[in-house]
């Protein structure tokens, strides 16, 4: 799927606020709020959009603990052990290192 600069606005907007309407969202890009609807289906259709979701501040839950773990993998589990990880919701941040 071909993204456009009216699709790059929306997927921005929604990075901000995930709540905000078609109404608002048509009037931030300058085009019809039908066209917003469609475009915003288009792209969870294409996987682009995967969710909607809420961020919170984990402080303020008293999540206040950062922990860094080093995992080493045997060669092409890399991906498995990434999937598996995502399942935590308290989990933040993942990253991919190659090398030793």
């Amino acid at each position: 799927m071909k993204i456009d600069e009216i699709d790059k606005k929306i997927l921005q907007e929604l990075c901000k606020d995930g709540r905000k309407s078609f109404s608002d969202l048509a009037k931030i890009v300058g085009i019809s709020k039908v066209a917003v609807r469609s475009r915003v289906k288009k792209l969870q259709r294409y996987g682009i959009i995967e969710r909607f979701t809420v961020s919170l501040n984990r402080e303020k839950l008293g999540y206040s603990i950062s922990a860094f773990f080093e995992i080493e993998t045997v060669q092409g589990m890399r991906t498995n052990v990434v999937e598996e990880l995502k399942k935590y919701e308290n989990g933040r941040v993942i990253y991919g290192m190659i090398g030793g």
